[in-house]
């Protein structure tokens, strides 16, 4: 985690429940309420960096780092769907 910048996990378990959810990324956005996988500056560009939810640390951190490496690959090439 430290490697890709992360330095926060949001895990929520309502009352031992089976609705578990855990996030990896780092809070950041206008106000630092969101967790991403990447640090943004503005909302706009955090929504699309939002951390996939999962149900443990190692999953959250799998899919962390898959949509991470697809944000990338998407800045090398350019993004068709940027204003």
């Amino acid at each position: 985690m430290h490697k890709m910048g992360w330095t926060d996990i949001w895990y929520i378990d309502k009352h031992f429940s089976v609705s578990r959810k855990c996030f990896v990324g780092i809070w950041t956005g206008e106000q630092r309420d969101l967790i991403c996988v990447k640090k943004c500056d503005t909302n706009k560009e955090a929504e699309k960096a939002l951390s996939p939810e999962a149900s443990n640390i190692f999953i959250a951190a799998v899919r962390a780092y898959i949509k991470a490496r697809e944000l990338f690959k998407e800045s090398l090439n350019g993004n068709p769907n940027k204003e």
